[in-house]
């Protein structure tokens, strides 16, 4: 997303998901055509969420935001992203940078128990939509989620050590809650779906995770950096040979 005006325009879709299977079917397989159809521009960012709201149970959900100055260009994209389902909810309004952020904090939880985790996909498939589908009927509660992001027309770079240079959504497992019985099953919830997910659609993973979001006891950061990962190991030995900054991501042997 490029940022082109002071002031962010911004909705929520909320899908029927009355059926959960064909929710996501028609929103990852019809987005997967208007992306092949037409230039998406990069104004434009979606967030798809796989999440439980109060009153309205657990639900497909659509964060979507325009950063150029074009609102009504905005709104445009915004009822065609809509209409890649049965959208109940769709109320845009423009927020400054600063109240957007304001309010993206007030959904986080300050102490809490449980993991984020992460895979990159190369695109929505049927076999991902189902698995999505399936597990987000199955979030155990206590504000655990699945959240979904995408890198589109990504600037090739051989001096980038982000290994995924290609498009591609990533998908976060907001498996943490602030109550830890909630932590506990999230846990379980996550390790099921990933391992679900690597069985019914293997051919659509990518090697690359998002480091952020990888836990060090499961991250391969060769495959995460790819050929920069011998530059990184040597850069950590020369100016922190004693370790000092061991908890900094990535937490690289020295």
């Amino acid at each position: 997303m490029i940022l082109t005006t002071t002031q962010l325009f911004t909705t929520l879709l909320v899908y029927d998901s009355s059926d959960m299977k064909a929710a996501w079917s028609n929103f990852a397989l019809g987005y997967e055509k208007l992306a092949a159809e037409e230039s998406i521009p990069r104004s434009l960012q979606l967030q798809p969420f796989g999440i439980e709201f109060p009153g309205m149970g657990k639900v497909l959900a659509v964060a979507a935001t325009w950063a150029d100055a074009n609102q009504e260009e905005g709104k445009k994209w915004f009822d065609k992203i809509a209409a890649l389902g049965t959208c109940i909810m769709n109320m845009p309004e423009g927020k400054s940078v600063s109240a957007f952020t304001a309010f993206n904090e007030t959904l986080l939880v300050y102490g809490s128990w449980g993991r984020g985790h992460t895979l990159n996909l190369e695109k929505y498939t049927a076999k991902t939509a189902e698995v999505f589908a399936k597990y987000t009927n199955l979030i155990p509660g206590g504000g655990i989620a699945i959240s979904v992001h995408s890198l589109r027309s990504p600037a090739p770079s051989e001096e980038s050590v982000f290994g995924a240079r290609i498009d591609h959504i990533m998908l976060e497992l907001v498996a943490m809650s602030g109550v830890q019985d909630f932590g506990v099953k999230g846990e379980h919830w996550a390790q099921a779906f990933l391992q679900e997910l690597k069985e019914a659609d293997p051919e659509n993973l990518l090697e690359s995770t998002y480091v952020s979001l990888t836990g060090q006891d499961i991250a391969d950061y060769k495959k995460i950096y790819g050929p920069h990962y011998d530059k990184l190991v040597e850069l950590k030995k020369k100016y922190d040979p004693d370790n000092v900054f061991k908890y900094a991501i990535p937490r690289l042997a020295v």
